[in-house]
């Protein structure tokens, strides 16, 4: 499934695009990678679950 989103960065930035078969070849070749992005996206639930409790408690 191929998704997009148009962003807006604050400072300079670099981009990675990785195709799908890449990427899982190189976590067959790193398993602990798959467990880093797994990390990563639950950081990344938990700050979205922190902010949308502020928005919803009026802060």
């Amino acid at each position: 499934e191929v998704r997009s989103a148009t962003v807006r960065a604050l400072a300079e930035v670099r981009i990675l695009t990785v195709d799908k078969r890449a990427f899982l070849r190189r976590i067959q070749e790193d398993p602990t990678l798959a467990f880093r992005v797994v990390e990563q996206l639950c950081h990344r639930v938990r700050r979205l679950n922190e902010e949308l409790a502020r928005i919803k408690a009026g802060t």
